[in-house]
């Protein structure tokens, strides 16, 4: 039987919404410098919110203060099912920082393309083109 994990991962946009935070993954992790939106792993019986609470200051050395849910998805490697919960953050408090000595940048979300991410974070990306086609509409 596979593997499921359960994950959390924020898309953090700045004050003027107009950018959005990415974390880049380091060598010794799986996809080794591949772009992701910032979050984790949810501990058992952990509620999501505390999870991306908590990841997020782990991560980033950032507290998350205004967010919602914005999607939830599953994607299926080889060896693994990843239930994955995405919210929204419009506010924090803190300095976002690599807090686990990974690089992270600010990138506008018409950039987001140019990036290189593990397959699974195109369901994000393609929310947040979808998204911004309703805005022009």
């Amino acid at each position: 039987m596979k593997k499921k994990i359960r994950v959390v991962a924020a898309i953090i946009w700045d004050e003027r919404r107009e950018r959005i935070l990415l974390s880049r993954r380091k060598a010794e992790q799986d996809f080794a410098g591949l772009w992701e939106f910032p979050g984790g792993k949810v501990e058992e019986g952990e509620p999501d919110q505390a999870a991306l609470v908590r990841e997020l200051k782990e991560e980033i050395a950032i507290e998350a203060t205004l967010f919602e849910e914005a999607l939830s998805f599953q994607y299926h490697y080889p060896d693994k099912t990843i239930d994955f919960v995405i919210f929204e953050v419009f506010s924090f408090t803190g300095i976002p920082q690599g807090a686990e000595s990974q690089e992270i940048a600010w990138v506008e979300q018409d950039q987001l393309s140019e990036r290189q991410f593990p397959a699974a974070n195109k369901m994000m990306i393609d929310y947040l083109q979808e998204k911004s086609d309703h805005k022009l509409e």
